[in-house]
């Protein structure tokens, strides 16, 4: 074989039928088992609050400050997500006067 054809072989790249296949459900069910852990809270907080801005990690605010974002978005949130956004994000928030404050 001349060094042209090993050349010319190298460069096509070559994906059979079954690779492909098995490539497409790793990557629809790893999604899939993702979503499928995720709090109706918590896919609530991602779907309302990111449709404006980056979600903001629990961690960074205490249950007061929340309570006090949230009600700066009244007219954006119906009462019931409201109160589901709360339960999600007082939840992850860590006890104890080490948790970060934010304006």
């Amino acid at each position: 074989m001349r060094f042209s054809e090993i050349k010319a072989r190298a460069g096509k790249v070559v994906l059979r039928p079954g690779v492909i296949v098995i490539g497409c459900a790793v990557l629809v069910f790893g999604c899939q088992t993702m979503v499928t852990h995720m709090s109706e809270e918590q896919r609530l907080y991602r779907a309302k609050c990111s449709s404006c801005h980056q979600p903001v990690d629990p961690g960074t605010r205490t249950p007061d400050q929340w309570h006090a974002r949230l009600a700066h978005h009244g007219p954006k949130l119906t009462d019931a997500e409201r109160a589901a956004i709360l339960r999600y994000l007082t939840q992850q928030v860590p006890a104890g006067p080490e948790t970060p404050g934010a304006p």
